[in-house]
């Protein structure tokens, strides 16, 4: 009798390791959600800009989004990216601003009890192409 316990103890060890393995196998399967949007490859998702990795951000959107971008990919790319933005359209009337994306990264860090969060403009020329992008922080 007591090797008959010995074996189911050995048996709920052996079948919880299988389920441990069986549930790693299915993660490896599908992969993770930053494997799959790309952070396998050392980028900074928008939910990870600091202000300490604020500058290695600006500098690998304007990889991402050089001059000269179709208007349709910058808003498939901050669609992608989870950024939140809005497009203000050529005949808005604001022809400084118009035909450009305003989007928006909250919470990026703190100095002095205030909240940062970083502000991107991405302005298009005549062509729907992209003429320059702006960045600011500021302070709430």
């Amino acid at each position: 009798m007591h090797g008959t316990r010995l074996g189911s103890r050995t048996l709920l060890l052996l079948l919880l390791g299988l389920g441990c393995a069986a549930l790693l196998a299915l993660w490896l399967a599908l992969g993770s959600d930053e494997v799959q949007k790309g952070n396998a490859d050392g980028r900074i998702l928008p939910s990870e800009v600091t202000r300490e990795n604020l500058d290695a951000f600006e500098k690998q959107l304007l990889r991402d989004l050089p001059v000269g971008t179709a208007k349709q990919d910058v808003e498939a790319y901050l669609k992608r990216w989870e950024i939140s933005y809005t497009y203000l359209p050529p005949d808005s009337g604001w022809l400084e601003y118009s035909n450009s994306f305003y989007a928006a990264l909250d919470n990026i860090g703190s100095r002095n009890f205030l909240r940062a969060s970083l502000s991107i403009s991405i302005v298009h020329d005549e062509e729907d192409k992209v003429r320059a992008i702006w960045f600011s922080v500021k302070y709430k």
